[in-house]
């Protein structure tokens, strides 16, 4: 049997790969570099936690990901390939129809990426909407479905709910769903159990590696917790003042 090498290559290639990601924010008129030559690579269905302590680097990375930096903040260097394509060269227009469709991401606290004046369902409809171009009747099915997904119990109720009536744990659930409602191929989680008592916490995780396994999506996890680490990661990122110090597998 003939064995095209250029196809066998392809399928090895990692689902995201960093290089050399230099990363510098505006001080008093210069450039001072936050994370330096940072590099790393997810491949489909795999779990990458990145991990240290508070201030290293790490949410930075994972904005500079999704391309919604700050604006003091810059990447000065460095590659970021999404399926082998370069999102540094995308335009602006480019990266929001990869947003929510081939990468998502799921923020440290839901109460700040939830409307606080809309329902959980209308947020859920349009998210599903924008990215789907699918009725209204369509997106609410879709959305309904999701929420039993993530195991949120009398899901059709808390599509008319609003954040601010439901437990931190379930907003949490919540964004998950929204996150994975588009089915995208990465999903980046910046700390997504911080907020959550420790119970919560491990569910939260199990509910992850579980939807991982299922969509075969890699994910990016973001952590300053070990405990968090040993539960759902395959390989870990050390990073410690914006420089990674050691990588390998759990």
């Amino acid at each position: 049997m003939k064995v095209n090498h250029m196809d066998a290559g392809r399928a090895a290639s990692p689902l995201l790969e960093v290089t050399g990601l230099t990363l510098d924010v505006d001080s008093g008129g210069r450039r001072v570099p936050i994370v330096e030559d940072v590099g790393f690579s997810v491949q489909s269905g795999e779990v990458v936690a990145i991990v240290g302590e508070s201030g290293c680097g790490k949410s930075t990375t994972a904005l500079s990901l999704m391309r919604i930096l700050p604006p003091a903040i810059r990447v000065a260097a460095g590659s970021i390939r999404l399926q082998g394509e370069e999102l540094l060269d995308k335009s602006a227009a480019q990266m929001r129809a990869l947003r929510g469709n081939v990468v998502s991401m799921i923020f440290q606290d839901p109460m700040t990426s939830l409307n606080p004046v809309l329902t959980i369902g209308e947020q859920m409809i349009e998210g599903i909407r924008v990215h789907r171009k699918l009725s209204v009747r369509q997106a609410r099915d879709i959305a309904l479905a999701m929420l039993e997904r993530v195991r949120i119990p009398e899901a059709a109720n808390r599509l008319s709910e609003y954040p601010h009536t439901l437990s931190g744990g379930m907003r949490q659930r919540i964004m998950i769903a929204m996150a994975l409602s588009s089915q995208p191929k990465l999903l980046i989680a910046d700390e997504p159990t911080t907020a959550l008592d420790v119970t919560i916490q491990l569910q939260i995780l199990m509910l992850l590696k579980e939807l991982q396994t299922e969509y075969r999506a890699g994910i990016v996890l973001i952590t300053h917790s070990i405990g968090v680490v040993a539960e759902v990661a395959d390989r870990i990122v050390v990073l410690y003042a914006g420089k990674v110090v050691e990588q390998g597998t759990a």
